[in-house]
C-alpha cells in the first residue's frame, strides 16, 4: 500500500492515478531514487532476482491496472 497525502492506496497504480489524474502504471511512475531514476519496478525486479524467483511476467502484479 502507498500513502499519498494521508490517503491509502492498495496499489502503486491507484496512487499514481490519484497524483497524475490519468491512467498510470504505478510500478514505473514511482521513483525510489529520483537522481538515478530507479523506479519501484526496478526495486521489485531486484527483489525477485535476489530471491531467485522465476518471473513469468515482466511486471509485478497490480490489481488496479
Amino acid at each position: 500500500a502507498l500513502d499519498v497525502n494521508g490517503i491509502r492506496y492498495s496499489t502503486p497504480s491507484g496512487a499514481a492515478r490519484a497524483v497524475a489524474a490519468t491512467s498510470a502504471n504505478g510500478w514505473w511512475f514511482w521513483l525510489v531514487d529520483p537522481q538515478s531514476k530507479r523506479s519501484l519496478h526496478d526495486l521489485w525486479r531486484e527483489y525477485m532476482e535476489q530471491r531467485d524467483v522465476e518471473m513469468e511476467d515482466e511486471d509485478p502484479p497490480d490489481d488496479e491496472d
